[in-house]
């Protein structure tokens, strides 16, 4: 019970955050080659945001024109659970990653995210690629862990021995929280880092860290990011005894964050001086999640990697990266008011 304390204080510190967006009906289909109009129309139907204002000033009272809005960013977390595997043993006969096919997959995700930014097209902001922030940045040496590299050599995709499949009941491995190779890993335990400072609220956690790399690279936000894509064969359901279809779930939750001495400086020009005791605030949060139709059953021991990539990976990779330029347009839209609605 002491070790539910701190995830349920977290969730609390999210209560009468406001919900904006994501609760229309709407329609997606994997093979469909969707415009950046598309796209941009889909996106307030998918993507639902929170918004949450500091005590001590609103938001849009915070972000008056003359403190100008937010311009710069990077990402400073990105994680993913992939395929969960922590049972240790499979539960059916499934399609898995190996540790290493997990990494490469993420690292995969991870330039599949930053290029939507570069599809955007938008001038006026501008974005480091975490890799940037990783090599240029000596501060990581200072906080968290070295992300231990599973994969070995850079590879553009996943090899044969990276996915592979399991008979039910078989041995798996444990691990399912997944971090780019070169980046530090902020986690707790099985915890991601971002459950840990995520989400429409402010908290002190990797308080000096976010502090100081918006400074020495001077960044208006950073941003933590969470990616879990599953995949499941045709089943009952336990509870309801209804067939449920194979499908492959794919969710984003994404934060942007301001340190500490950002917001400080922005009630400063206000003439708030609060200097002390402030945490990092969260510029909300945004969560947006697709379910799309996959062919498993084609899949088995003699199924050759390009029709495991043509019935499972592709359908997936094609339906993240729409689902990251919609991500885009909303936080583009929203940094340009500097208001979420």
């Amino acid at each position: 019970m002491l070790r539910l304390f701190p995830l349920i204080f977290l969730a609390s510190c999210t209560l009468g955050s406001q919900k904006f967006g994501g609760s229309r009906a709407y329609q997606y289909s994997a093979s469909t080659d969707y415009d950046q109009k598309e796209l941009k129309e889909l996106s307030s139907e998918i993507v639902t945001s929170y918004k949450k204002d500091p005590r001590q000033m609103p938001w849009d009272k915070v972000f008056k024109k003359s403190n100008g809005p937010i311009k710069s960013f990077s990402t400073i977390s990105f994680e993913t659970i992939i395929q969960p595997t922590r049972a240790g043993l499979a539960g059916a006969d499934k399609i898995y990653l190996s540790p290493k096919g997990k990494q490469v997959l993420t690292e995969k995700l991870l330039v599949i995210w930053e290029e939507a930014f570069a599809t955007a097209k938008d001038e006026s902001f501008s974005y480091k690629k975490m890799k940037d922030l990783a090599d240029k940045t000596q501060i990581h040496s200072k906080y968290g862990t070295t992300v231990k590299n599973y994969g070995g050599d850079y590879q553009k995709g996943l090899e044969p021995d990276d996915i592979f499949f399991k008979e039910k009941g078989k041995t798996l491995s444990p691990l399912a929280l997944f971090t780019p190779v070169y980046a530090r890993d902020l986690s707790l335990l099985l915890v991601p880092g971002y459950q840990l400072f995520g989400g429409p609220r402010g908290n002190d956690y990797q308080k000096y860290y976010i502090e100081e790399v918006t400074r020495e690279e001077q960044l208006d936000s950073l941003f933590t990011m969470l990616v879990e894509i599953d995949w499941q064969s045709t089943r009952e359901d336990k509870i309801t005894k209804q067939s449920l279809q194979e499908k492959a779930i794919i969710k984003i939750k994404l934060t942007p964050i301001l340190s500490y001495k950002n917001f400080s400086q922005r009630l400063m020009k206000q003439g708030k001086d609060i200097s002390h005791g402030l945490p990092n605030l969260n510029w909300g949060s945004y969560e947006a999640q697709i379910d799309i139709p996959i062919e498993l059953e084609k899949i088995s021991m003699d199924t050759s990697m390009d029709e495991i990539d043509s019935s499972l990976l592709r359908p997936i990779l094609k339906s993240y990266a729409d689902l990251c330029i919609m991500m885009t347009d909303r936080l583009n839209h929203d940094f340009k008011r500097m208001k979420i609605d």
